[in-house]
């Protein structure tokens, strides 16, 4: 293993983006399509931090910063974070947190949080290790249709 480099996605990123969002859901009918992950890249709202070996992407966290009528501070959201099987438990997983983070800051934020689906203890642990607090939320779901 080189050394690693993390930085902002680019549209150049696109085609290995979709190889690691692919690795990561291992569905093609919910997976992103390579368009729909250029789009994504384009909107201002969401942030992609990526770790690379060697020029190779092994992977990414995606995040994104919402406004609230309510509240007078943005609050960003951790979407997404996958690592290449090969390249966990080294630290990286870490990093690419550490860095989305960062964006977060330079944006005015000063509030993360992260949604891990219940009974996934590994991502659990893993975010408390990077010092995450838990707190209770009840997350309702809808799908919703248009009917015309």
């Amino acid at each position: 293993m080189g050394m690693i480099k993390l930085r902002m996605a680019q549209e150049s990123d696109v085609l290995e983006l979709a190889a690691l969002a692919y690795a990561y859901v291992e569905d093609d009918a919910v997976c992103n399509s390579v368009e729909g992950i250029r789009e994504y890249l384009q909107n201002s709202q969401d942030i992609v931090c990526i770790a690379e070996d060697k020029g190779k992407l092994i992977g990414y966290c995606c995040g994104r910063i919402s406004r609230h009528m309510s509240f007078k501070e943005p609050i960003a959201d951790v979407v997404e974070l996958f690592l290449s099987e090969d390249y966990r438990g080294k630290g990286i997983g870490k990093q690419l947190l550490s860095g989305i983070e960062a964006e977060f800051v330079k944006c005015g934020v000063n509030r993360v949080r992260i949604l891990v689906r219940e009974g996934s203890e590994t991502a659990r642990k893993f975010y408390l290790a990077c010092g995450y607090d838990e707190y209770n939320m009840v997350m309702c779901r809808k799908d919703c249709t248009v009917t015309s």
